[in-house]
């Protein structure tokens, strides 16, 4: 028979192995809202240029043609930057299930050798 402080040092160490794949992931979560939010603030920031940008092409262009074709420029060089930030997503999207997956495998891994060793 155990005594109770035995049984609570198990509860402790039973309590710690369920969490600990959450903490885990949580872990990986909070990485990647991070690094999407920074990526975010950076897409916004180009909106940003491009519309002032824009705002001041109409008062800096000699006459509609300049207008048109300088816009037309600016529109292929924001329309290359969206198409770049939108492969760094991908990017950040496979390093996330990446790093989830090494998360899960590691668990597994424990888990199966917490179950392996365990006292019958």
């Amino acid at each position: 028979m155990t005594d109770f402080n035995e049984q609570f040092d198990r509860f402790a160490e039973l309590q710690q192995q369920a969490f600990e794949p959450a903490r885990a992931f949580g872990a990986v979560a909070a990485d990647a809202f991070e690094r999407f939010a920074r990526q975010n603030y950076a897409v916004m920031g180009d909106c940003m240029e491009f519309a002032v940008d824009q705002a001041r092409l109409a008062g800096d262009a000699e006459d509609a043609k300049d207008y048109v074709t300088r816009q037309t420029e600016r529109n292929r060089v924001f329309g290359e930057k969206l198409a770049a930030r939108a492969q760094e997503f991908t990017a950040i999207a496979t390093a996330t299930q990446n790093a989830a997956t090494e998360v899960a495998k590691k668990e597994a891994t424990k888990a199966k050798t917490t179950v392996g060793t365990k006292k019958k």
